[in-house]
């Protein structure tokens, strides 16, 4: 899936290459940073902004960055003189879009541990002391693909489910609204 995003600078993310031993690779997202402008866009409900842990940067402000060293693609964006700057990404369509209530989402695969995506969203308002699932101090209140259904998983033990989009785990404040 590619799609566009036009994030304020300084962005908040950091980049990497996807694979070290070949710089032509492509360049990633490889962590959004909570207190940075991209996820406090999120957090405070700016849909516009679709970007994951996991992205690849495709152009940058309509440049293609295909097959371009992580050098070259952060002269793109730091040569931008104006206060955004627009990025176009790539995701494989079988991703899993994790959203976590700090404003950082990740693309994950279906199968993979919740708990792991929590701790790479550096969300660390749950516990991860039992990997057990016994004693549920890390239950968190997801809904999936937008969907008014709420249920309760334990990350700990909990795996990212198939057949979804997006998942999205819920703040104290989102339940209370739900509450009639």
């Amino acid at each position: 899936m590619e799609h566009t995003v036009e994030l304020f600078k300084p962005m908040g993310i950091i980049l990497e290459e996807v694979d070290l031993n070949d710089p032509l690779a492509g360049v990633m997202i490889q962590r959004i940073d909570p207190n940075g402008q991209t996820a406090q866009a999120c957090r405070s409900g700016n849909n516009d902004i679709d970007i994951c842990i996991g992205d690849l940067i495709l152009a940058v402000n309509g440049q293609s960055c295909r097959n371009l060293p992580f050098e070259d693609v952060m002269d793109r964006i730091i040569a931008t003189e104006t206060d955004t700057v627009v990025l176009t990404l790539g995701r494989p369509d079988d991703t899993v879009v994790v959203q976590w209530p700090n404003g950082v989402s990740i693309g994950s695969k279906a199968g993979t541990c919740l708990g792991e995506v929590a701790d790479d969203a550096e969300w660390y308002e749950i516990s991860y002391s039992c990997r057990s699932g016994g004693c549920g101090t890390c239950e968190q209140m997801i809904t999936e693909n937008g969907g008014s259904r709420t249920r309760y998983v334990r990350p700990c033990v909990a795996r990212v489910p198939s057949q979804t989009e997006t998942i999205r785990i819920l703040t104290q404040n989102d339940i209370e609204h739900l509450s009639p």
